[in-house]
């Protein structure tokens, strides 16, 4: 399932393939506090409302009544709803058995984006990264906003069955409750750059004595080998992918829709933080007949987790990069594709170096968090939490001791936990 053509990909989080249809997440109060749009939007509710307290749309304890209008996405896939009072929005998305995972990793990502103690990084552009806050809701709030979007959302014009099916999803447990946070897809960068006819985001441009150099007012797609921040960023990132076992972003191809720039304020935003394959699971799932053995011995035999946990970084590093020299090489327009491959074989060394960098902190994130593993538990079913904690833990000691044994790090994690 690894190894998916580009056109059959997907992915457990509810992003759609343009920046109308994709939840755009990120360490919601954060970012948007960065946003002057935002900032100006939040001012003038409070002003119209006085000083009174406000029920606002949020991920942490979403007040439904609040909501103001509501629409479905259309396009391929299952599908979402995103929900909107006028100033915040978030994502529904139904029938998810997989969803404590997925809260649990993107609790876990958001830990190790985090600036850490002493963390010397080596940023100019990007220097803050940010993913989706998350959260199951109980069958009786899935219900609640369910409604709502019966009540608000339109009818999708041609496809009669896409609001109920969408609908009746979020009814379906498990149900996620997802922040929605501005920012462009990846993907949405090598779009401009590909537009007919004077593209918006050329990376290249002639030169008066002939040939093609760098455009003199950047692009972001650039940015990867200039300025050490977006790799340094996800060399983080894939600390954590290397926990869960996700390739689905750099690490077994090259997908541009699974991160985001925020490039008015700098932020690098990471979303899709898990791959719908066997390695992805923390708890027994008996719809899948998987077992958390099943999913930490298919973890463990994947090749770059194998690396990670042997120590063998730089072998990480190498496939990572030879993945987006592959592919982003060959994303953009036809004009710039020689300068940006001779770009990024240039600039190997150092791209390397800032991968490097980012991954060692990610690292000593998981170290970190070894030792408090109770926050990655936010938002999860009550039911879970015994079991995330300790094949969370079970993976995190398995690169601290670099070894695959899943009984002994089973009974290591269980100790260190306080867990009879």
């Amino acid at each position: 399932m690894e190894h998916r053509a580009r056109s059959q990909r997907a992915s457990t989080e509810p992003v759609g393939s343009t920046a109308t249809e994709r939840a755009p997440p990120g360490d919601a109060e954060a970012l948007l506090a960065a946003s002057p749009r935002q900032a100006a939007q939040r001012q003038a509710i409070a002003g119209s409302f006085g000083t009174a307290p406000l029920q606002r749309l949020s991920v942490e304890g979403t007040a439904w009544g609040a909501a103001t209008q509501a629409r479905v996405t259309t396009g391929s896939g299952q599908g979402v709803a995103i929900v909107d009072d006028g100033g915040d929005k978030v994502v529904l998305k139904g029938r998810q058995p997989w969803a404590n995972e997925v809260v649990a990793i993107s609790n876990l990502m958001a830990e190790v984006l985090k600036p850490q103690k002493g963390e010397n990084a080596p940023l100019a552009e990007y220097a803050r990264a940010v993913t989706a806050k998350a959260r199951v809701l109980s069958a009786g709030e899935a219900n609640t906003a369910a409604n709502q979007v019966q009540a608000l959302a339109p009818a999708i014009p041609g496809d009669a069955n896409r609001k109920p099916d969408v609908v009746a999803d979020i009814r379906t447990p498990i149900t996620l409750v997802y922040a929605y946070v501005p920012g462009k897809d990846f993907q949405d960068f090598l779009d401009a750059n590909n537009a007919p006819q004077g593209a918006a985001d050329k990376i290249s441009e002639k030169r008066v004595l002939g040939g093609r150099g760098a455009r003199r007012n950047g692009s972001p797609i650039a940015k990867f080998w200039t300025d050490p921040g977006p790799m340094y960023q996800i060399g983080k990132a894939s600390a954590v992918d290397l926990i869960s076992g996700n390739g689905d972003r750099l690490l077994s191809y090259f997908n541009p829709k699974n991160f985001r720039l925020d490039d008015d304020n700098g932020v690098m935003v990471f979303i899709d933080n898990l791959a719908k394959n066997t390695q992805l699971f923390l708890t027994d799932v008996a719809a899948f007949h998987v077992t958390a053995r099943d999913a930490f011995d298919a973890w463990a035999a994947m090749a770059y987790v194998n690396d990670f946990i042997t120590g063998n970084d730089g072998a990480v590093a190498d496939l990572l990069l030879q993945n987006l020299a592959n592919d982003l090489g060959t994303s953009v327009r036809a004009e710039d594709q020689a300068h940006v491959q001779a770009q990024l074989q240039a600039q190997q060394a150092a791209m390397k170096a800032w991968f490097l960098q980012g991954l060692a902190s990610g690292r000593e994130a998981l170290k970190q968090i070894t030792k408090q593993p109770d926050k990655l538990l936010a938002g999860t079913e009550p039911g879970a939490q015994r079991e995330l904690k300790i094949n969370l833990v079970c993976r995190f000691l398995a690169v601290q001791y670099q070894t695959r044994d899943y009984a002994f790090l089973r009974d290591v994690a269980k100790m260190q936990l306080g867990i009879l």
